[in-house]
């Protein structure tokens, strides 16, 4: 995602940040359709899955644009978003659509574009619609277009600036090591004891630790990976902080995982930026640990 994007996530509510997105987007399109008119649609329920529109509503069909701030990837939730607003509109009553435009503020996946291409045919099939009808409009697409209808600075004022350079100076600092930094910050866990006295042999395994595992390692189709919560439940001194060691010790040797173990009633704080700074040894901004990650 770019940074200027980035930074409406940052200073703003969600809803706040997904508001500002709009309007960004309204203030491009009256700019880039300078003769035609062009309007936001107040939130409200029964709006017809309209943020903003370009044409005479009442008399023609009209160029329907609806913004989404999917910040945290498109997944099954985002795509059924996508599909019920576009219904909506292609459905509607109260219009004709002569267009339907998706802005969004991240790039797709290469995943992502697979699926947004076989939708984009599926739906132009069974509504017989041009082929031109769907369009995407993604973050990129949308900052090229201010810079190009000279929106860019009066969108993106001179603080924004210099808290977007600020951000782009974090992201150019040596990356840590993130192999590193996930094991120090887990020695907690790693360290725990799993068998008896001073005696190694005496651990015991538990069929739960596999379970776990495997839990981690499978696919879980229609499922937004942050939707994917695990709860390991015991009464006191049954062995779940053993079980949750055996099963970090058995996902870091495998490769393909990247595993942080923490105990949140030894790490916590009032807010994510002082947690961060709390787990890890050399990465202090959410940015940095993003940064590293990709």
């Amino acid at each position: 995602m770019n940074e200027e994007w980035f930074y409406l996530v940052r200073t703003n509510t969600e809803a706040g940040a997904r508001s500002k997105f709009e309007d960004i987007c309204a203030s491009l399109f009256k700019k880039k359709f300078p003769s035609e008119f062009v309007k936001t649609v107040k939130v409200e329920v029964g709006d017809g899955g309209v943020d903003i529109f370009i044409g005479d509503i009442e008399n023609k069909p009209i160029q329907v644009f609806q913004c989404k701030f999917f910040v945290n990837g498109i997944a099954e939730s985002q795509k059924n978003q996508i599909r019920d607003s576009f219904n909506t509109v292609i459905n509607s009553e109260k219009f004709k659509c002569s267009k339907w435009t998706l802005c969004i503020p991240e790039k797709l996946t290469l995943d992502n574009h697979k699926w947004w291409s076989g939708w984009i045919k599926r739906k132009t099939k069974e509504y017989d619609l041009p082929n031109n009808f769907i369009e995407l409009i993604d973050g990129a697409d949308l900052i090229d277009s201010l810079k190009e209808f000279e929106l860019y600075d009066s969108v993106f004022d001179v603080d924004i600036k210099n808290s977007i350079n600020e951000i782009k100076k974090s992201l150019e600092k040596p990356l840590s090591d993130l192999k590193q930094e996930l094991i120090s910050a887990s020695a907690y866990i790693e360290n725990l004891k799993n068998y008896f006295s001073k005696n190694r042999e005496t651990h015991i395994s538990r069929k739960e630790t596999d379970e776990i595992t495997k839990w981690v390692e499978s696919e879980m189709p229609g499922k937004d990976r942050l939707e994917r919560i695990l709860v390991l439940k015991g009464k006191k001194g049954v062995g779940k902080t053993t079980i949750l060691k055996d099963a970090y010790s058995a996902l870091v040797k495998k490769s393909d995982y990247s595993v942080l173990a923490v105990k949140c009633d030894l790490c916590y704080d009032s807010n994510l930026q002082d947690l961060i700074k709390q787990v890890f040894n050399n990465i202090s901004t959410i940015s940095e640990l993003s940064a590293i990650i990709k």
